[in-house]
């Protein structure tokens, strides 16, 4: 297995991967947050009535399922954060389509006047940019 020295990554590959891994982190972090949330919410709801142990029931398992995707989301930037590092072309075309995925949602919240998606607009962008049409990324990544 080959593993590429890491004084020939170049610095906007490493400036992107702590990108990925402290949106991670944040991202893990809420998702922990929720899943213990989750439980807060069944107590007083099935409490309140009995009408509303079922829809306690359900918010309480959709909260805890929204915070367990939420931590796989999270661990899944970090490996590809990881990988990126190290890198890999697979994860320099990964970061790019996420980053174009992420641009086009950007696009439509202004569309709908929520303007402030422009600063991670702006860092998508450059993110697309700068790994996909700079020759000598893309050549590290080779």
């Amino acid at each position: 297995m080959e593993h590429k020295h890491s004084s020939k990554v170049p610095v906007g590959a490493i400036i992107i991967s702590w990108i990925y891994f402290l949106a991670s982190a944040i991202l893990m972090l809420a998702g922990s947050l929720v899943i213990a949330g989750s439980k807060a919410v069944e107590g007083p709801l099935s409490n309140f009535a009995a009408s509303f142990s079922q829809l306690a029931l359900f918010s309480s398992n959709f909260l805890a399922t929204s915070g367990i995707i939420m931590i796989v989301i999270g661990l899944l930037g970090i490996v590809l954060g990881i990988f990126l590092w190290r890198l890999k072309n697979w994860a320099r075309i990964t970061v790019v389509a996420l980053a174009a995925l992420s641009l086009l949602g950007s696009i439509r919240s202004i569309i709908l006047g929520k303007y402030q998606v422009i600063g991670w607009m702006a860092v998508n962008v450059l993110i697309i940019c700068y790994l996909l049409f700079l020759k000598s990324v893309k050549a590290a990544f080779k």
